[in-house]
C-alpha cells in the first residue's frame, strides 16, 4: 500500500508540472518545408530553427520562413539539406549542409559560403561538416578528412589549425 501511495504521488507531481509546457505539432501543413528534421536548435531571439531534409526552417511561433539554394545567387545557403545550427551571437548563425558552411548574417538576409570549391565538394559521411563554438563565442569546424578549422572574424577566412594556434 505504501508503495501505491508513493506512486501516486510521484505520478501526480510529474502530470501538474508538465501542464506547464504548451506542446505545438507542426507539419508540412504549417509550412514546415520537409517533415524529417535533422537538427532542432533556439537562438537567443527565442526563434525555433528546424534543419531538414529539404531547407532552413526558421519559425517565429506564427509561421515559417524557409531557406534553399537559389541557383545563380551565391548569398543564399549552399544546400537545402541542414546537419548542424550554432548560434555566434544574435545576428550571426552558422549553418552546416551536405555541401559545405554557411555563415547566415541575420540583419543583411545574406548567406557567405565556405568549403564551397573543388577541394571540398567530395562528401564521404553524412556529417562531412561540423561546427562548434567555444565560450569565447569562437568558431571551429571539422571537415571530413580535411582536418580542423578556425574562423578570424577579421579576415572573414578560415585557418586550418595545426598543432598551436594563438586566438586574437
Amino acid at each position: 500500500m505504501k508503495n501505491i501511495f508513493i506512486s501516486f504521488i510521484i505520478f501526480n507531481a510529474l502530470f501538474v508540472s508538465a501542464k506547464k509546457y504548451d506542446m505545438v505539432n507542426l507539419t508540412n501543413n504549417d509550412g514546415l518545408s520537409n517533415s524529417s528534421i535533422n537538427h532542432i536548435f533556439q537562438d537567443s531571439n527565442g526563434l525555433m530553427w528546424f534543419g531538414t531534409w529539404d531547407g532552413l526552417n526558421v519559425y517565429n511561433g506564427r509561421e515559417f520562413k524557409v531557406f534553399k539554394p537559389e541557383p545563380g545567387n551565391p548569398q543564399s545557403i549552399s544546400n537545402n539539406i541542414i546537419r548542424d545550427i550554432v548560434e555566434e551571437n544574435a545576428n550571426i548563425r552558422w549553418i552546416a549542409t551536405d555541401y559545405g558552411i554557411n555563415r547566415m548574417d541575420l540583419r543583411r538576409k545574406i548567406f557567405e559560403r565556405y568549403f564551397i570549391n573543388k577541394q571540398y565538394t567530395t562528401i564521404s559521411s553524412e556529417n562531412s561538416f561540423l561546427i562548434a563554438k567555444n565560450g569565447s563565442n569562437n568558431i571551429f569546424v571539422g571537415v571530413n578528412e580535411k582536418g580542423l578549422f578556425f574562423y578570424k572574424n577579421k579576415t572573414k577566412q578560415f585557418i586550418r589549425l595545426k598543432r598551436q594556434v594563438t586566438i586574437d
